[in-house]
């Protein structure tokens, strides 16, 4: 029987490093120009403010509600994935995610520009969830961290991308033209992904000698995460710092421009540039927490704790004293510390979902993490703070939604990490050995 550190040492699908860092470096890619249209309408949420009459909560609407279409879609998805093929579902998606961006221009009110924000989640549902899975079979399981951290690199560069190049292009030619600009990647990455290599889960009889092919079995999968409680937890922890990370990447252009009187080009400039300093802290805190499981197999959850909190008081510093003190200077620091941590919670907590889920439905338990963290978490946080924003200002709604978030994710790594987490990585090595071919 493959014993835990073989396991360590050893990627589970048989490829070259070469061609498993190609392919990586062609998923990443493909979500930092998700990330990139994804985020760049909140570079112009002050300008649709102006030309539509939007309302605060409107335009947080239009910001998350990508996240209720991916929350929708991301469990099937990743069913399907699993049963059926991840690099042609992959395909898939990132076409109608490009066909929904490049039909942004076209838009003419509320309604059309939320069909194709419905549009664009449809086609993120997939390549995420298929994505991490992919990455934990190419790659050794000690590295795994790291590997998920320069994976949801893409997601503050993407940010950054989107925003100065739509707040740029924005005040030059109007608004409509990034989105034109931003769709030609996803024409080519989607041809390109079509060839990727994926694998087939086959279960290993020691005692019989003999090998049996696993599909996503989904009856069993559901059941395996419903009793599963560190599984449970771990997509509420995943929520309560989506509901946060959203708000601030939604209302973090619009917190620069009214707090600090800044033109759109000078605040999505500021915010993007801070937010490449993610590129940075999603590795680093994906690597650290690899580290931290050579201490304790809770290493991962106690990581992710760790960075949420030192983001929670640099947050709170900017909220409540660079804003009033007109401390811009201050104000850059804090929301650049803030940034780097919060999305360093993201490879922590997508890399302890692949460790409790077999490899047979790795997709499904990721597109689980995608649909919690989406309806909890990603949706309601940008259109929470906008309806509080209207009645008591940003700062104040902010600062709410962040300390909710913040208390509620503590909360659940103590719960998982003291009760439940041993007994559950228990539970997923006793279903027992598995081998990956390439398919």
């Amino acid at each position: 029987m493959m014993k835990e550190s073989d396991q360590n040492e050893k990627a589970e699908l048989n490829i070259s490093l070469a061609k498993a860092n190609f392919w990586f470096f062609i998923l990443w890619l493909i979500m930092l120009f998700n990330y990139a249209v994804r985020m760049a309408i909140n570079s112009v949420l002050p300008l649709l403010k102006q030309e539509f009459f939007f309302t605060d909560a409107q335009l947080g609407l239009i910001s998350s509600i990508v996240a209720a279409s991916i929350s929708l879609l991301a469990p099937l998805a990743g069913m399907l994935a699993d049963e059926w093929s991840r690099r042609k579902l992959i395909s898939i998606m990132v076409a109608i995610a490009t066909f929904a961006t490049f039909a942004t221009v076209l838009v003419t009110g509320y309604v059309t520009l939320i069909l194709t924000r419905l549009g664009l989640g449809a086609g993120e549902a997939g390549y995420n969830p298929a994505g991490t899975a992919l990455i934990s079979t190419w790659y050794p399981k000690k590295v795994r961290g790291s590997m998920m951290g320069l994976f949801f690199s893409a997601v503050p560069l993407g940010t950054a991308l989107g925003l100065v190049l739509t707040g740029f292009l924005a005040q030059q030619y109007g608004w409509r033209m990034s989105f034109v600009l931003l769709s030609i990647p996803g024409i080519v990455l989607a041809i390109l992904v079509w060839f990727m290599p994926d694998y087939k889960t086959v279960k290993v009889n020691q005692a019989e000698g003999t090998t049996e092919k696993k599909g996503g079995a989904l009856r069993e999968a559901l059941l395996f995460m419903l009793k599963s409680p560190s599984m449970i937890l771990v997509y509420f922890m995943f929520a309560a710092n989506a509901f946060s990370l959203m708000s601030l990447t939604t209302w973090g252009v619009t917190l620069f421009v009214r707090g600090f009187d800044l033109n759109i080009k000078t605040a999505s400039m500021i915010v993007g540039i801070i937010s490449l300093v993610g590129f940075i802290g999603s590795p680093f805190c994906g690597w650290l927490a690899d580290q931290l499981v050579k201490r304790s197999d809770k290493g991962r959850i106690w990581g992710g704790a760790m960075f949420i909190s030192i983001y929670f008081i640099a947050m709170t510093i900017f909220l409540q004293m660079s804003i009033p003190e007109k401390n811009l200077k201050l104000a850059v620091v804090l929301f650049t510390v803030s940034s780097f941590f919060v999305v360093g919670v993201i490879p922590c907590l997508y890399t302890v979902i692949q460790d409790l889920a077999a490899p047979s439905f790795r997709t499904t338990a990721a597109g689980f993490i995608v649909l919690i963290g989406s309806i909890f978490g990603a949706f309601p946080g940008p259109v929470v703070v906008g309806a509080l924003s209207d009645k008591m200002g940003l700062c104040f709604a902010m600062q709410v939604v962040m300390t909710i978030s913040v208390t509620c994710f503590l909360g659940l790594a103590f719960i998982v990490s003291i009760f439940f987490y041993r007994q559950d990585i228990e539970r997923t090595r006793a279903l027992g050995t598995f081998t990956m071919q390439q398919d």
